[in-house]
């Protein structure tokens, strides 16, 4: 994994944890906060299927790429 790699994963795994202590920490009812985490973890989850998917979709273009260059011997896994 590249530098910009860690750097972005490392900020979403801060900025999920940051979230979380604030919602446990905030001064709601019980039925609003775990409402608030459900949401949020909601929020998360689809952060990281696009996240996955973006992913996914440039290891194909690098694929395909490599392959129009000549390179005939990588088979994509997607």
């Amino acid at each position: 994994m590249n530098n910009k790699g860690k750097i972005v994963t490392a900020a979403a795994i801060g900025a999920a944890v940051g979230t979380a202590l604030g919602v446990l920490f905030a001064p709601d009812k019980g039925k609003d906060t775990r409402k608030k985490i459900k949401d949020k973890s909601n929020e998360l989850a689809n952060d990281v299927r696009n996240t996955i998917s973006k992913g996914k979709e440039k290891f194909a273009s690098i694929v395909h790429s490599n392959k129009d260059a000549g390179i005939d011997n990588i088979d994509p896994i997607l």
